[in-house]
């Protein structure tokens, strides 16, 4: 009982984390990812601790108790966020396994983190954000809002002068590292456009 109690207060200790005088967190100390599952009607059905840590330690405790049993588009805003992680479900779904940047911000603190998409049996996918990178907020970013050109018929997206499938567009435009609201206009790419005027001909 002794060896649990000190194993549990070891893992405490190895959740919290120091931010230096430098204002970026001390990589000495790293929180365990969080972890959520949805089954195939993308609602949530599991959650582990370090959600509910999270969520108790960002004045959420109400998130982290209702979590379990919603869908999981009653936690992403706007309709062009929802239509990419919809892509990017079905690409799981698939069979990938997809990881991308996003930021989650607090008032006082800015986090950099990784999201990792899992396929499950029967439909299910599981979710994991392990945190990158903290820093204390000192500037609050003022988010550009642009138009995004995705092809209808192969979903992959404009960037500059390249079209790249959803995942290294959303790397490559940082479509989740910011609250802006980016616009997706449907179109069709070059390659796409051929094979369509190809099968007219």
């Amino acid at each position: 009982m002794r060896n649990a109690a000190g194993r549990a207060a070891q893992r405490r200790a190895t959740v919290e984390l120091t931010i230096s005088s430098t204002g970026r967190y001390n990589a000495s100390t790293v929180r365990p990812p969080i972890s959520y599952t949805i089954d195939s009607s993308d609602v949530i059905v599991e959650v582990n601790h370090a959600w509910f840590d999270f969520a108790h330690g960002n004045d959420a405790a109400d998130l982290a108790a209702a979590a379990v049993g919603r869908p999981l588009w009653s936690f992403i805003a706007g309709a062009t966020v929802r239509g990419v992680y919809k892509d990017l479900l079905q690409r799981v779904r698939e069979g990938a396994v997809v990881s991308i940047p996003f930021r989650c911000d607090s008032p006082s603190v800015r986090r950099e983190m990784t999201l990792t998409m899992r396929p499950l049996e029967n439909g299910a996918v599981q979710f994991e954000s392990s945190l990158v990178a903290e820093t204390q907020q000192v500037i609050i970013d003022t988010p550009v809002s642009g138009l995004v050109h995705a092809c209808s018929w192969c979903k992959r997206v404009l960037c500059e002068s390249d079209w790249l499938d959803l995942e290294a567009a959303v790397r490559r435009l940082g479509l989740f590292l910011s609250d802006a609201e980016h616009l997706i206009s449907h179109t069709i790419c070059p390659e796409c456009e051929q094979r369509v005027t190809a099968l007219e001909g």
